[in-house]
């Protein structure tokens, strides 16, 4: 959102055009919503994507403080959640985990891809999610 806020919709409850009313310049789609309003979010134990998985989502603790947690040990929605409100996340949204879920920070690799026979585990990533700003990174 404009004010650095992460703001979470459920499925076909808001279309581009709202979005783009609300002046919103950065979207993405995946899910579940995990955290609303500072507590789990409703549903989400019964949600059919809750069993043990790889899983990576972002959680917001105030405006422009994001926590991204990255599991490459299989854990349930439920279990994801529960992290974030750990770091008082007042939303936090899942994101594509998987075995191929790559992280790094300031050009440092932080985790070790699932998929053992990579030989360059960087170009196999499709989907990136980039933000920040450091006078070290040029």
């Amino acid at each position: 959102m404009p004010s650095g806020e992460l703001a979470v919709f459920e499925k076909n409850t808001i279309t581009a055009d709202e979005l783009i009313d609300m002046e919103v310049y950065d979207a993405l789609c995946s899910g579940p919503i995990l955290v609303s309003d500072g507590a789990v979010a409703e549903k989400l134990k019964d949600h059919p994507l809750n069993r043990a998985n790889y899983r990576v989502g972002i959680g917001m603790a105030e405006p422009q403080h994001y926590i991204i947690i990255v599991y490459t040990e299989k854990v349930t929605l439920v279990n994801l959640a529960d992290d974030f409100l750990k770091f008082d996340c007042s939303v936090a949204y899942n994101l594509d985990g998987g075995k191929n879920t790559f992280i790094s920070f300031m050009g440092d690799q932080l985790n070790i891809p699932r998929f053992s026979t990579w030989k360059d585990p960087e170009a196999e990533v499709t989907n990136l999610l980039m933000f920040g700003h450091s006078e070290l990174v040029k």
